[in-house]
């Protein structure tokens, strides 16, 4: 996945059900994609973790390290 800080184009977001941010204009939340909605009469794409609908996100970028994650390095 890619460690950059910069938003990227939707087209260039992971579809393995990772966890990423996703941005709606100015609406920002952690979300994924969600393939298998399809089977149960859901379209398939971007979902914010909690909703019910498809996002119109644009652009993502990767989660930031938990301070776990960070402490781990030190």
């Amino acid at each position: 996945m890619n460690n950059s800080t910069d938003w990227l184009p939707i087209t260039s977001a992971p579809k393995d059900g990772s966890p990423i941010l996703l941005c709606v204009g100015n609406i920002v939340g952690s979300g994924r994609w969600r393939a298998g909605y399809q089977l149960v009469g859901y379209p398939l794409g971007f979902y914010f973790d909690g909703g019910s609908l498809p996002s119109a996100a644009t652009h993502w970028m990767p989660l930031p390290k938990s301070y776990k994650q960070i402490e781990e390095k030190k």
